[in-house]
């Protein structure tokens, strides 16, 4: 089975390590890059090691860091199949299940 660059996503682990990606992402050459960076990060820290959703959006100021967006019909979604290397893109099990569907129908 070919599965390199395929992986599952969940909302939950995603805010899992919104605050370790948080920083790596915002703290550059020793400072933040954003005057926010610190506190937000600290914030984000602060609800410890299962933290919702909804507060992470909340913190950050919108849903990207926090939820998953199906790349093929674009609901939010818990779970979803991460494809690609680079530049990924989730998909929902709804999708996945369609495309397997409409490949199978190919062959």
């Amino acid at each position: 089975m070919r599965a390199k660059y395929v992986e599952i996503l969940t909302a939950e682990d995603r805010c899992r390590r919104v605050a370790e990606k948080w920083k790596r992402e915002q703290f550059r050459a020793g400072s933040w890059i954003h005057s926010s960076g610190a506190d937000i990060y600290e914030r984000l820290v602060a609800l410890g090691d299962k933290p919702r959703p909804d507060a992470v959006a909340e913190i950050i100021g919108n849903k990207s860091w926090s939820h998953i967006s199906c790349a093929g019909c674009q609901a939010e979604v818990e779970r979803a199949v991460s494809i690609g290397e680079y530049e990924s893109r989730a998909y929902c099990p709804t999708c996945i299940a369609e495309a397997a569907e409409i490949l199978g129908e190919q062959s």
